[in-house]
């Protein structure tokens, strides 16, 4: 058994540190970014408006997935780089994007 955990560690990248950020959308319609890095699960929730979220800059009201409020996007298995980042964008200002990330 003990071989069989250090496959399944060693084969899915166990996730062992959480990230979480809470990134507000000051302005509406304008393009922010967050730098996540190296990360194995990645969730994101919107909170109080609709974000558009794209992952190359200048992306997101081009090229881009949509979260209406309160709806949740989750990737998990993944292998980001260290430069990973999150491009994104409300048009409601004041909102909030959720952020929970595992490296």
């Amino acid at each position: 058994m003990p071989d069989l955990i250090l496959y399944l560690e060693d084969v899915i990248k166990v996730a062992r540190e959480p990230l979480l950020f809470n990134e507000k959308a000051v302005e509406a319609n304008f393009e922010y970014k967050i730098r996540i890095g190296n990360v194995k699960k990645i969730t994101l929730k919107a909170r109080g408006g609709t974000f558009k979220i794209a992952f190359n800059q200048g992306q997101s009201s081009v090229s881009f997935i949509q979260l209406a409020d309160g709806i949740s996007y989750n990737e998990d298995l993944v292998d980001t780089r260290e430069d990973f980042m999150i491009y994104f964008q409300s048009s409601t200002a004041g909102a909030i994007l959720e952020i929970i990330a595992w490296r």
